[in-house]
């Protein structure tokens, strides 16, 4: 039986519990916020929330490139961020180095496990050039690159296909 990799409804509950559990207060920015789906549930739970991506799908959704700096100088600092399927399409540091400049408070990042039938296919790896993957990232690592930038470990998981990273400045 496959299990499938966090389908809507699934996603959905995840990004309640994220909120609920760990944004509870504070402003939040959704980074690569796609179609707005995090966001729509942070609306639906009543958070002051924004969203940033490069290619954005809506209008409320804020047109950025985050290896750019000066997001703060132009928009504002927020206490929360939200990186779901995000950080996988970046080399070495640069997501890092959003976080360090953007984040007051918590971090939540979700991205794809590293698996033989994700990342490679016949030996080749596969992140190279399907959907704009550079590498993956283990929990390790997440939780060597976030300490470098002062954010602690508060959740850690692994499973249904993905990581879910979820880190507080110390």
């Amino acid at each position: 039986m496959k299990i499938p990799v966090l389908t809507g409804v699934i996603r959905k509950i995840l990004y309640t519990w994220i909120i609920k559990s760990f944004f509870n207060k504070g402003t939040i920015l959704d980074v690569a916020a796609g179609e707005g789906e995090f966001m729509d549930v942070c609306k639906l739970l009543n958070k002051k929330v924004s969203g940033i991506d490069i290619n954005p799908q809506r209008k409320e959704i804020i047109k950025y490139d985050i290896t750019k700096k000066g997001f703060v100088k132009k928009y504002k600092k927020f206490e929360n961020l939200f990186c779901s399927q995000i950080i996988e399409h970046f080399n070495n540091d640069e997501l890092i180095s959003f976080i360090n400049e953007v984040c007051k408070k918590r971090v939540a990042i979700i991205t794809p496990i590293e698996n033989k039938k994700f990342w490679y296919r016949k030996g080749v790896p596969e992140y190279k050039t399907k959907y704009g993957h550079k590498r993956p990232y283990s929990l390790m690592e997440l939780d060597y690159k976030m300490k470098k930038i002062n954010l602690k470990p508060i959740f850690r998981f692994k499973g249904f296909g993905n990581i879910i990273w979820i880190g507080q400045k110390v």
